[in-house]
């Protein structure tokens, strides 16, 4: 066997402990988040006028035919459109749970969203409101109601010149 020699240890010298000291730990109440499942299929809504492709990370097309379409999409696809193609959510053109939001760290560009499911009930404000509201949301969304706008003048469903004037000054456009 080998003999010790006068040689010293290399590392850091063990912490002398006192013989007649105890130990007490402290437990914090600290939120363990648990994590998500990477083939978790989260819900994903079109909120874009005219339909959206996106091309996943192995090369397959999602398509959405139109605004307010559904598709299906793996937890971990998100993560990758989150980080590659980001402007899914800057402009925003999907939308899912506040909750995947969230975990995506996507949640600020969806600060000053609308209510998609009725993006219609816009048109039903004052002209002052419609001013205000317009004001505050995002480029995309900006387009979204413009699309909205379009195709309510040309069903009659939107006919008051003034918010029509309103939605041309806001949105830079002109619609008739």
């Amino acid at each position: 066997m080998a003999e010790t020699t006068g040689k010293k240890k290399r590392g850091r010298p063990p912490k002398n402990k006192p013989e007649n000291t105890t130990e007490v730990k402290t437990t914090e109440n600290k939120k363990v988040k648990k994590q998500r499942d990477l083939n978790e299929e989260i819900e994903v809504k079109c909120i874009v006028q005219g339909g959206l492709i996106y091309v996943t990370s192995q090369g397959f097309e999602i398509i959405w035919d139109e605004y307010g379409d559904v598709n299906h999409i793996p937890y971990k696809e998100l993560i990758y459109m989150a980080n590659k193609y980001k402007r899914f959510f800057t402009e925003p053109w999907v939308i899912m749970d506040e909750d995947v939001l969230k975990d995506l760290r996507v949640i600020r560009y969806y600060k000053k969203i609308i209510d998609y499911e009725n993006i219609d009930s816009i048109f039903t404000k004052t002209p002052e409101q419609l001013k205000k509201t317009l004001q505050d949301v995002s480029k995309g969304t900006l387009r979204l109601i413009a699309d909205r706008a379009t195709a309510k003048i040309k069903d009659g469903s939107l006919d008051s010149l003034k918010k029509i004037e309103v939605l041309q000054q806001e949105l830079k456009i002109e619609l008739i």
